[in-house]
């Protein structure tokens, strides 16, 4: 059985915001996660700068769901797509060994 990561704590800066973050993910994962909230929150800024820091969570939150889910979307596609081949090839294989068989 695999043991789990324990957590570490560390210090981060979200926008204007300092938090301290409970993770077992090591701090070089973190760091791109929170590069891709600053990233984010850099983005909602520059569209209304007079968004409040709630807001601009907000609709940062929104904006990495939707990456999120879109990513998902497609990957199911993807995994449909070689499920339906696999059973192509394995149709062909079967058919294949059948006729040589006979």
């Amino acid at each position: 059985m695999a043991s789990k990561n324990p957590l570490k704590t560390y210090e981060v800066q979200i926008g204007d915001c300092s938090l301290r973050l409970k993770s077992s993910h090591n701090s070089t994962t973190l760091q791109e996660i929170v590069q891709v909230v600053e990233k984010q929150i850099r983005s909602s800024k520059a569209h209304n700068r007079t968004l409040s820091i709630q807001k601009t969570f907000a609709l940062c939150c929104l904006n990495v769901a939707e990456e999120l889910v879109c990513l998902k979307q497609a990957l199911r596609r993807q995994m449909d797509q070689l499920e339906s081949s696999t059973q192509s090839v394995f149709s062909e294989l079967k058919s294949s060994s059948t006729s040589v068989a006979k």
